[in-house]
């Protein structure tokens, strides 16, 4: 055989075979650049939806705590606080056109809205799955920290007085009662609008236990009956909504943060009582 004509044979095999090695060190190359780049765009709406989700929490935080702070701070004090009335559509006093009715039902709401928002983050990110780091953690430490506070019972050993009355709102209460107040909205799931709960909590979570035991650590907390432990266990989840506040939106030099104000994350000294109000 001619050996010049099987160094071509050798010579079109090895190229040919080269050629083909080539090609897929390209396509290997082209798929690992598009997985990186899916990856990346995969972090960038998974960073999107974090931050979305940790917006909505350190609203409805921030609204709960300030209904609280004026629950546990105002009411508290007044000498007819606007949830023992016994007409709950009767106006709680002439400068303040508030009924019984529309007050606990717009708390019951905001403590819904806060428990959603940590449903809402558990659920669509895998509570904080994106990162192990020291920030992940410490914010689990703080949602942990406001659920403890609502459920804890030892926290009642903490008490200056024998404890004779309390109601906790227990870790699946606070998950029954969040996602009772959340819909799909497209790829995202967002809490129900207001008077959409209003209409939901009318018909159908009134009679519900949790949302009764809900509303009975509301009215406890400014009924001074002796030996609750309602206000002090709401002052307790009012002071763990700070942290997290905090934490979130942390306070600059001058105390305020970028979006909640120094006046309105004020904790509360425990086993004091607010003097008073004249003016209720």
């Amino acid at each position: 055989m001619d050996v010049n004509f099987l160094g071509v044979g050798v010579g079109l095999v090895t190229g040919g075979i080269g050629g083909w090695i080539a090609s897929l060190i390209k396509l290997s190359s082209e798929k690992k650049l598009l997985d990186a780049r899916q990856d990346k765009q995969n972090e960038i709406q998974l960073a999107e939806r974090i931050e979305r989700y940790q917006s909505l929490l350190l609203l409805s935080a921030s609204d709960l705590q300030d209904r609280l702070w004026h629950l546990t701070q105002d009411q508290y004090t007044a000498r007819s606080p606007v949830l023992l009335n016994k007409d709950e559509d009767k106006r709680a006093y002439p400068a303040w056109p508030m009924t019984a009715r529309h007050y606990l039902t717009s708390t019951l709401y905001l403590a819904a809205r806060y428990f959603a928002a940590i449903e809402m983050l558990r659920h669509e990110i895998r509570f904080l799955t994106y990162r192990q780091d020291d920030k992940t953690r410490d914010l689990r430490e703080k949602i942990k920290l406001v659920e403890r506070s609502f459920a804890e019972t030892r926290l009642q050993k903490e008490a200056d007085r024998n404890v004779s009355s309390d109601q906790p709102i227990f870790q699946m209460q606070q998950v029954f009662i969040g996602q009772s107040i959340w819909h799909r909205r497209g790829q995202m799931i967002e809490w129900l609008e207001y008077p959409q709960f209003v209409d939901h909590y009318r018909q159908e979570l009134s009679t519900n236990e949790d949302f009764m035991a809900l509303a009975d650590l509301l009215r406890g907390s400014v009924s001074k009956r002796s030996g609750s432990f309602h206000h002090r266990r709401l002052t307790i989840v009012l002071n763990s909504l700070v942290d997290l506040i905090d934490f979130l939106d942390p306070q600059q030099e001058d105390g305020e943060g970028r979006f909640i104000a120094k006046e309105d994350r004020e904790k509360v000294k425990l086993g004091t009582v607010p003097r008073a109000s004249p003016s209720k």
